[in-house]
């Protein structure tokens, strides 16, 4: 007989490997799927690795982490490719993760909803969104 799940215990950490390609060159890395994260986070020495530079990045936004606010560059890389699909031109935050951590970034909404099960679950979540009130 199968054993039921317990409630009791947290979940695994959902990650995979996704390969980065930039101008110099590509890495691949272990990420998060983070359905919290509206962005995609990548670790600035990946992207000076593979030839991109957050510190010349024009655009900057404001990223609510547990240690509180910071700013964080925000940049378009070339190429990600994970899970069977190629992206192309895809924002992306410069960040480190605390060093304990098991991934070395995350993978935001912006890049989750290309996968349908992310995009079916989205469309199916739709009539529980509570109504706004006035």
């Amino acid at each position: 007989m199968a054993r039921e799940p317990s409630a009791r215990r947290p979940p695994e950490l959902l990650s995979v490997y996704v390969v980065i390609a930039g101008p110099r060159t590509w890495r691949s890395l272990k990420m998060a799927l983070d359905t919290g994260a509206t962005y995609t986070m990548l670790p600035p020495d990946l992207l000076f690795d593979v030839g991109y530079d957050p510190t010349k990045a024009q655009r900057h936004l404001e990223l609510s982490t547990a240690n509180g606010l910071v700013v964080v560059p925000l940049l378009r890389i070339g190429t990600l490719r994970c899970l069977g699909l190629t992206l192309k031109d895809v924002e992306v935050v410069a960040h480190h993760l605390p060093p304990e951590s098991p991934v070395e970034g995350l993978l935001g909404l912006n890049v989750l909803t290309h996968w349908t099960p992310f995009r079916a679950f989205s469309q199916a979540a739709q009539p529980f969104h509570r109504p706004t009130t006035r």
